[in-house]
Formats: C-alpha cells, sequence, structure tokens
C-alpha cells in the first residue's frame, strides 16, 4: 500500500490540459508502473491531514481482461464491492439482449472481461473531507466516475482542488436485482483525474512541487 498526500492547493492549466494538487491524502495500491517521482515526493510528506481519521480495511473488486490484472494501476480508475462487481456483469456485461450474437458464435463479451480482480485496501479519506457535506457513506467522499484514467465530472474538480485525492463510494440499488441490500461501487483517485492515462508524457506544470516539471500520470503501459 502507498500513501499520497498533496500539499498545495493550486491548479496548473497549459492549453486544454491542467494538473490539480491539493489537500487530502488516501491510502491504495498501485501497480508497477507508477512513476517513482510521485511515490518519492507523496511519500515524504506527513500525514497530518489523516491523524484524526479512522482506517478501514475493505475487499474491493474490478471486472477485467485477465491479462491486465498484474499491470493494473488502481489509480484514477472504478472498483465495486463484491455485489456491486456481479450486479455489474449481470446489467452491464453478460446480458439477455447479447444472447442472440453468442449464439452466433460471437462469444467476445464487452470491454473483452474474462476475470474479476480483487484488492484489500487499506483507506483513510482526510478528516477535512469527512467533516464537510461532501462526506459519504460514513468514511467515503464522493463518487467520481472514471473513463481511461479520467474523469468527465468537472464538477468535483473543485472538490479535489480542495481537498485532494479520496476514495469515493456509491450505494446502488436496481430493481432487476433481487436484494435488499445496495451494491456499491468505488473510485480510487490518482493525480490528476482530468487527465487520461495516454497523458504520460511530462510537462512544465506542477513546478512548485517538481523541479522538473509534473511528472507524466500514472499508465498501464509496463514501461
Amino acid at each position: 500500500f502507498g500513501s499520497s498526500h498533496f500539499g498545495s492547493r493550486s491548479v496548473f492549466v497549459e492549453g486544454n490540459r491542467s494538473c490539480f494538487a491539493g489537500n487530502g491524502c488516501f491510502l491504495t495500491m498501485c501497480g508497477r508502473t507508477f512513476r517513482a517521482t510521485l511515490r518519492a515526493v507523496f511519500l515524504a510528506v506527513s500525514l497530518d491531514q489523516c491523524a484524526s481519521a479512522s482506517v478501514i480495511s475493505i475487499d474491493m473488486y474490478r471486472a477485467m481482461r485477465s491479462i491486465d490484472v498484474d499491470s493494473h494501476v488502481v489509480a484514477s480508475n472504478n472498483l465495486a464491492d463484491l455485489r456491486g462487481v456481479v450486479q455489474f456483469l449481470h446489467t452491464y456485461i453478460i446480458v439477455e439482449s447479447d444472447l442472440t450474437v453468442q449464439q452466433q458464435g460471437d462469444n467476445r463479451r464487452k470491454f473483452e472481461i474474462n476475470s474479476i480482480a480483487k484488492r484489500r485496501f487499506k483507506v483513510r479519506n482526510s478528516q477535512d473531507l469527512l467533516d464537510s457535506h461532501w462526506r459519504r457513506e460514513q468514511d467515503f467522499g464522493p463518487y467520481m466516475s472514471f473513463d481511461h484514467g479520467q474523469s468527465a465530472e468537472t464538477e468535483l474538480y473543485g472538490v479535489y482542488n480542495e481537498f485532494g485525492p479520496w476514495v469515493g463510494a456509491l450505494g446502488l440499488r436496481d430493481l432487476r436485482v433481487d436484494s435488499k441490500e445496495p451494491a456499491h461501487w468505488f473510485s480510487v483517485a490518482g493525480g490528476c483525474p482530468n487527465l487520461p492515462f495516454d497523458a504520460n508524457s511530462p510537462t512544465d506544470l506542477c513546478t512548485e512541487q517538481f523541479m522538473d516539471g509534473c511528472p507524466a500520470k500514472c499508465v498501464v503501459s509496463g514501461v
């Protein structure tokens, strides 16, 4: 598990790309491709913002291609509890509307999903976030939907700038699922949630924190 803490409150903009930094912290697991620069800087900063917040352990799941499991970066991504990932598979991936296509011999699933990855997380969101009206599900922040590492929910960029990265949660009920308890989806924010994974080249942003400019975004590339 790696600890991340964003120390300043700044928004850096260059053209149509911007990079955020703010005050906040979270504990999360990251893949081998996470940039050493990010680790070195963020690990060096104290976790005072989280001192009064409790640490919780929770299992999270993600439906994905099996070949991506080992190289998967759990940052700027969405996960779910067990009920949530099973509900996702039955309502988005393996659905009745696809049966005709499958019977014709095309067995490819949406996103080529063929496995479920499990991760044990230790989560501690910043107390400042938990004391605000953005608190969700007792110990979490608002849920952010990510697509290829990028969140399109621009209304949350200001929240990110104020509190830094957080682990978000969203309770979901679906009339198609016979369950008295809601499923839960989780979001694990990382650096620059407004940029996609393919923004993997350092820029001259974030010069206050990085002498050589803003590091590349965490990517799933193996390089």
